[in-house]
């Protein structure tokens, strides 16, 4: 058994909360997306399928390592390829949760029923304009059936479209006017955006916690898009770390059961509620990402980054964009790359101690240095003293204490 019994409890309180929402939605087997009487609810319900696939998944999975993971076995190659394997198939939920959060956010700003019916109608326009490409790229012809199919489609397509602001579609990609699709003399963006397209729009209006699950930027995605494709990179994989992803993922789906929630505007589930104390201790909790929302550091303060980098923040930058905080650092030891200084995102590097908790700590450990400091006002003279002060101090302690001990 690799989750914890606390785990389980959320387990069992997840599977519940979503088989109960997914009961309650009415949904047609026999008809597409576009043609249901409540499209959103048809939506939700392949949100809620996916959830319970996983929850189901992890069922198995737990079976399947109930005793644990014998870490002689996790070093072998085999033993280490079937934690790779297992990190692969959590990585693929992982995509595709992202993609629903990130849907979610976006949807639960438009209360109007037509834009879910016009997201599948483009969802299917696209997918038969492909088909028809690859039957005239692959095979030279051209298919009668599924040319009445899009004409379908696109008349459909019309008739809705007098009702859609496509500037609140954002799940088709506005550019300029060339990249407008020409239907009957109407011109209408077709194409459907991508998830980083999307990922950007939801990040503008998201709250931390909503970014901590997203990742604050493309780099999760992409991370977890790579487990699924093919690589042709040696990879080894530690078996911590699927415990670890499941936990995450499971406080993301319990947000996303939420959302489901408020996009379907039913206020008395209070089962759905009851995981809320897990989402409130992330959201509250200091964690890594503090640094990119709130700007907490000083010029001067003196840090290290996570490879071992010791330094001195000389620039504070914000983005115009999404406000998160990164830092120049002046290297003070040497990193073997001949680089001075470089920007850093604020959660790739941590402060040693507040500035004044650390002066005092170089000059309790190097007594020399304070009459140095206290004799001379030269500004610039001050910083160059500090610096060989805490290069000292990082060398004979500090290094061991943040660094090497974290790496045993």
């Amino acid at each position: 058994m690799f989750l914890t019994d606390k785990d389980m409890i959320m387990h069992g309180l997840l599977c519940k909360n979503s088989y109960n929402l997914r009961e309650l939605l009415k949904i047609n087997l026999e008809q597409e997306g576009y043609l249901q009487t409540s499209p959103t609810e048809y939506y939700i319900a392949t949100v809620l399928d996916e959830i319970i696939r996983l929850l189901t998944s992890i069922i198995r999975w737990e079976d399947d390592f109930k005793d644990g993971f014998d870490s002689d076995k996790v070093k072998t190659l085999l033993g280490n390829l079937i934690i790779q394997g297992m990190n692969n198939e959590i990585n693929m939920y992982l995509r595709k949760f992202m993609e629903t959060l990130v849907n979610l956010l976006l949807w639960k700003n438009l209360s109007d029923e037509r834009y879910i019916k016009y997201y599948y109608l483009v969802n299917v326009y696209n997918s038969l304009k492909n088909e028809i490409s690859d039957l005239d790229e692959f095979y030279n012809i051209r298919s009668e059936r599924k040319g009445r199919q899009l004409t379908n489609i696109e008349n459909l397509i019309l008739q809705e479209s007098i009702h859609i602001d496509e500037n609140k579609c954002f799940f088709i990609f506005i550019g300029d006017s060339r990249s407008r699709t020409n239907i009957k003399g109407t011109n209408l963006y077709l194409k459907e955006s991508s998830y980083r397209y999307k990922l950007k729009k939801a990040l503008k209006s998201s709250d931390n916690l909503d970014k901590l699950l997203l990742g604050f930027t493309y780099e999760r995605y992409s991370y977890a898009s790579s487990k699924i494709h093919f690589n042709s990179n040696i990879d080894h994989q530690h078996s911590e770390v699927l415990a670890n992803t499941i936990r995450f993922m499971m406080v993301m789906i319990n947000r996303i059961i939420c959302l489901c929630g408020e996009v379907l505007e039913i206020t008395d589930l209070d089962e759905i509620k009851n995981l809320d104390v897990y989402m409130d201790k992330l959201k509250s909790s200091i964690g890594w990402y503090t640094p990119l929302t709130k700007d907490i550091y000083d010029i001067d303060d003196y840090v290290y980054t996570l490879d071992g980098k010791l330094g001195r923040i000389t620039e504070k930058k914000t983005s115009r964009k999404y406000g998160y905080k990164s830092y120049k650092i002046l290297f003070l030891n040497d990193n073997g790359e001949n680089i001075v200084e470089d920007y850093f995102p604020a959660h790739e590097f941590k402060r040693i101690q507040p500035k004044e908790k650390l002066y005092d700590m170089v000059f309790k450990s190097q007594p020399q240095f304070k009459g140095i400091y206290e004799e001379n006002p030269d500004e610039v003279k001050l910083k160059s003293c500090l610096d060989e002060a805490i290069k000292v101090v990082w060398e004979l302690s500090l290094k061991d204490k943040y660094i090497n001990n974290k790496a045993k």
